[in-house]
C-alpha cells in the first residue's frame, strides 16, 4: 500500500512541477499549479519539523530546516532559469 501511494504521490508532484513552468498552459492553471505545489512541500516539511520537536530531536529539526532551504533555493533557480527564457 506505501509503494502504491508513493508512486500516486510522486506522479501528482511530477505533473504539478512540470504544469508549473509550462508556457503552452494558461496562467491560471499554473499559479493554482504552483499554489498546489508549494503547499505539499511546505507541508511536508513542515510535518518533518513537528515530529523532530516532539521527538526532541536535533538533527530531525536541522534536516527539515536543510531540505525547507534546499527547496528554497532550487525553487527560486528554476524560477530564474525560466525567466530568462
Amino acid at each position: 500500500m506505501d509503494f502504491i501511494f508513493e508512486i500516486i504521490f510522486e506522479i501528482i508532484l511530477e505533473i504539478l512541477s512540470e504544469t508549473v513552468f509550462s508556457k503552452n498552459i494558461p496562467l491560471i492553471f499554473r499559479i493554482l499549479s504552483a499554489i498546489i505545489f508549494i503547499s505539499i512541500y511546505v507541508a511536508l516539511f513542515s510535518l518533518l519539523l513537528v515530529i523532530g520537536i516532539k521527538q526532541k530531536s536535533i538533527l530531525i529539526v536541522l534536516i527539515s530546516i536543510f531540505l525547507f532551504l534546499t527547496f528554497g533555493f532550487a525553487l527560486l533557480r528554476k524560477y530564474k532559469e525560466n525567466k530568462k527564457k
